[in-house]
């Protein structure tokens, strides 16, 4: 199951001082990263991290900046056509990615909202520690992206 995780940061300063529109988050109104997070169907564990990219990147960008390859690439060694689960805002590669649809059973329809669940539940863990709930104050990305690594391993570890 494929998600984008919003973070809140302090806007980045431009050298016209003008607002940065590349960062703006819809989901808290303000200047945040997006961080793609995939949890696998099957076991409780986070498969995938893969970020930070400004908040204002579309989910279907994000995804072919890293997990498509990754996805083709697990295709290729197995043999298998490995699917990966995602919300609306993946819409357009059918091949890799399944998003829910109207004409779905209810079976699969149950599954998959089992799963988006559990892919919530991991991010609401995330967004327990404040380094990810808060405003991130220092204006440096690697340190977003190391806080952020570290709190995806102790929520692993919790489940």
């Amino acid at each position: 199951m494929v998600c984008g995780l919003h973070c809140s940061i302090d806007e980045p300063t431009l050298k016209s001082f003008d607002e940065n529109l590349n960062c703006y988050s819809h989901k808290f109104h303000g200047t945040g990263l997006d961080y793609e997070v995939m949890m696998s169907i099957f076991e409780q564990k986070c498969a995938h991290i893969n970020g930070p990219f400004p908040a204002g990147d579309p989910d279907i960008t994000v995804f072919r900046s890293g997990l498509k390859a990754k996805l083709l690439a697990a295709r290729l060694q197995s043999g298998i056509n490995h699917h990966g689960l995602a919300d609306k805002g993946h819409q357009g590669k059918v091949l890799l990615l399944s998003v829910l649809s109207s004409q779905d059973t209810a079976v699969v329809i149950e599954f998959v909202l089992r799963a988006l669940s559990r892919h919530e539940t991991f991010n609401c863990r995330l967004k327990n520690l404040d380094c990810l709930d808060e405003r991130f104050r220092h204006h440096d990305l690697l340190k977003h992206k190391q806080c952020f690594k570290a709190v995806a391993v102790i929520c692993q570890l919790q489940l």
